[in-house]
């Protein structure tokens, strides 16, 4: 009975975890579908994700948004160098004040598209595989 109960508790966040993948699936769609704005879909993700602040440097469109306590810093992009990372103690996380940074880069053919930034000043409690759809997303987006 016991190991059910434990079975239970495993399907039950697993449920949880599908379900918040769905609902990236669902705003990353509908920025797809060009049924919301960028401005309109980094909210969307800034609350989806529970993210201290967000900051998106789109280079196609010349401009970056920032969102909670991000900040709009172009020294910020000479520390990312990976298509998907985790800081911690960089100045990257030093200038944002938060204790974890993930960090997006997307690219094509050479050419960076745009870089986006989620900051935490607690703990990440994402789930990694959230940030693989966002970029797989931005890479389609920006091959329209």
């Amino acid at each position: 009975m016991e190991n059910l109960y434990i079975k239970n508790i495993a399907f039950q966040e697993k449920i949880e975890e599908y379900k918040d993948i769905s609902s990236i699936y669902t705003i990353m769609n509908k920025l797809k579908d060009k049924k919301i704005n960028i401005q309109s879909w980094l909210y969307g993700i800034y609350e989806e994700l529970n993210t201290d602040g967000i900051v998106f440097f789109d280079f196609k469109g010349n401009k970056c948004i920032n969102i909670g306590n991000g900040k709009c810093d172009k020294e910020l992009l000479k520390y990312i160098t990976e298509e998907i990372d985790i800081l911690e103690d960089t100045p990257v996380n030093e200038k944002l004040g938060s204790a974890k940074v993930v960090s997006i880069l997307c690219e094509q053919d050479g050419n960076i598209n745009c870089v986006l930034l989620f900051s935490y000043i607690g703990d990440l409690n994402d789930n990694f595989e959230k940030f693989k759809i966002i970029k797989d997303y931005l890479t389609l987006y920006y091959l329209k």
